[in-house]
């Protein structure tokens, strides 16, 4: 239930930011990063009481891991062209 929950939330954060402005998308991005730790936090307790075979929590925890990378590398790249458009502004 709360990793359904969590798991949830990174798609609903990724969604509700996205039709918002960079600052406030990197600000929901970064919620979902959080909802991700969760899922991993529960990954980890589902795989201690042997929920989980070793497989499918290593399988969970690299897609997990690899959703946290793709969402920080978006994070950095509208941190970086916020940035660019405010650096530009400042020129005029």
């Amino acid at each position: 239930d709360n990793f359904f929950r969590s798991a949830t939330a990174i798609a609903i954060n990724i969604s509700e930011g996205s039709s918002r402005n960079k600052s406030q998308f990197v600000y929901y991005l970064k919620l979902a990063k959080s909802a991700i730790r969760e899922c991993i936090v529960y990954t980890s307790l589902a795989s201690k009481r042997e929920f989980m075979d070793a497989r499918a929590t290593e399988y969970s925890r690299n897609q997990l891991m690899e959703l946290t990378k793709m969402i920080g590398a978006l994070i950095g790249s509208l941190q970086r062209s916020s940035s660019f458009v405010a650096d530009e502004e400042d020129d005029f």
